[in-house]
């Protein structure tokens, strides 16, 4: 079994740290974004404020001038120089929204583009949960913004499971954003189950956000509804994941193979996959497999894209009630 750190960091506490970080912006020409790499103390200078340089605010600039991150920074530090400098002078007269700190520049973005800033869906996150609700993940970067939150403890809505057994699983919601390409956030349903520490995330087509048209005010207030409905509804996903302990799996083994065909899911973490489950004691249900799935999830080294593929897989079963053929396990349509 995989286990992550619990959770510490509460709601308040991201954002303050965001706070901290996306407290300055500036509009201004590209030939006023400065960088010295190669002196004594590396600086991105900022219409004339000196910045640190940092790995994020060299790729902010990098993306900016549509330089591929995996190239930027394999250069020495006097190419990078080289390289950033002249492209942002040939396009001098064009203008940049650069957000930054005192610790360096964040992101760097079209002022004609519609921008949430991440404190302000922190802020919305609150309203719907509470303060003190718990950070699972999150960070906020030039290209994509992620909060995974669960309720506090002690809470009195959105929890479940075996309460009698110890076997608690949380639930909360998970904001999504591809910052980079500006496409509108999204919100699902997030259960963490203390014990084993995994996280799942039930998809649901229906809480998608449209910003086409809307301004960041409209967006972030359609945002909140869906935050709303799907974190009312987590309870009950709670209870339906555990329902699952009820239906029993006869070749677990080709159930994995059919939902990893399904949720395209790599060769080599069905192979990890399938090497635990005789281990697994007793009848297998279909609760053990959510289980062995969003588990593998939690793999040291596991990348964000494969990890929340898994996490979805695992909440696709709980969410998805269609029936299995015993022959293949694959889903019957209705």
């Amino acid at each position: 079994m995989y286990l992550r750190e619990a959770p510490t960091l509460t709601l308040d506490e991201v954002r303050e740290g965001l706070a901290s970080r996306d407290g300055k912006q500036k509009q201004l020409p590209n030939r006023d974004i400065r960088l010295d790499l190669t002196g004594d103390s590396a600086v991105i200078s900022v219409g004339g404020e000196d910045v640190p340089v940092t790995t994020q605010g060299l790729k902010a600039i990098g993306d900016w001038v549509e330089v591929p991150s995996k190239f930027l920074m394999r250069l020495d530090a006097d190419l990078q120089q080289h390289l950033l400098s002249n492209l942002l002078d040939r396009q001098g007269a064009g203008v940049a929204n650069v957000f930054y700190s005192d610790e360096g520049v964040e992101m760097v973005k079209d002022p004609k583009v519609k921008f949430i800033e991440p404190r302000r869906i922190v802020d919305m996150a609150i309203k719907v949960i509470d303060p003190q609700a718990l950070a699972v993940d999150h960070w906020s970067t030039q290209d994509e913004f992620r909060l995974d939150v669960i309720v506090p403890d002690d809470f009195d809505r959105g929890v479940g499971g075996d309460l009698k057994k110890g076997d608690i699983t949380k639930g909360g919601i998970r904001i999504a954003q591809d910052v980079k390409h500006n496409l509108a956030p999204s919100v699902s349903e997030f259960m963490y189950r203390l014990v084993c520490t995994n996280g799942m995330e039930i998809f649901d087509a229906g809480l998608k956000v449209d910003a086409r048209g809307q301004t960041v005010d409209e967006v972030l207030a359609e945002l909140e509804i869906a935050a709303d409905h799907a974190f009312r509804r987590v309870e009950a996903s709670i209870a339906s994941f555990y329902d699952l302990r009820e239906e029993k799996v006869d070749n677990p083994e080709r159930s994995l193979l059919r939902m990893a065909e399904e949720q395209n899911i790599s060769d080599r973490i069905l192979v990890s996959m399938a090497d635990v489950v005789p281990a697994i004691e007793g009848d297998v249900t279909m609760f053990d497999i959510v289980n062995l799935i969003t588990n593998q999830a939690n793999a040291p080294g596991m990348k964000s894209g494969p990890r929340r593929k898994l996490e979805q897989a695992g909440g696709t079963i709980v969410g998805d009630h269609a029936d299995r053929c015993s022959q293949c396990q694959g889903r019957l349509d209705h």
